[in-house]
């Protein structure tokens, strides 16, 4: 854990995307931090859920097309996330994030771990 994450809120300090490929018909998990992203694909997309799940609540949103003319000074998880979204937003939390894609419709996942 970064020394600055102590001071997030909890359940909101770090954030991920995942999302299917419609054309490779797989699941992807899109994982930046301060050393790098990882990629990858993902074979049981309920367990990746449900681990998401345990760290903190997962929205559901579509992707947005704003243009986006300024730099990403701060390469944090959110300011990654939004570019991956579109989203032409300066948001420096995850808890802003969760706040910012709520207002543009984003839904909560309600998950049930004891399905898996």
């Amino acid at each position: 854990m970064c020394r600055g994450q102590k001071y997030l809120k909890n359940g909101f300090r770090h954030c991920y995307a995942f999302g299917f490929d419609t054309e490779n018909k797989t699941w992807l998990v899109f994982n930046p931090g301060w050393d790098g992203m990882v990629l990858r694909t993902v074979k049981n997309p309920a367990r990746m859920v449900a681990e998401a799940y345990k760290e903190g609540p997962v929205l559901l949103t579509k992707t947005f097309n704003d243009p986006i003319w300024k730099p990403r000074v701060f390469m944090v998880c959110t300011s990654q996330i939004c570019h991956l979204l579109g989203l032409d937003l300066f948001v420096h939390t995850p808890w802003r994030l969760f706040r910012a894609l709520k207002v543009r419709g984003a839904s909560e996942i309600l998950f049930n771990n004891n399905l898996i």
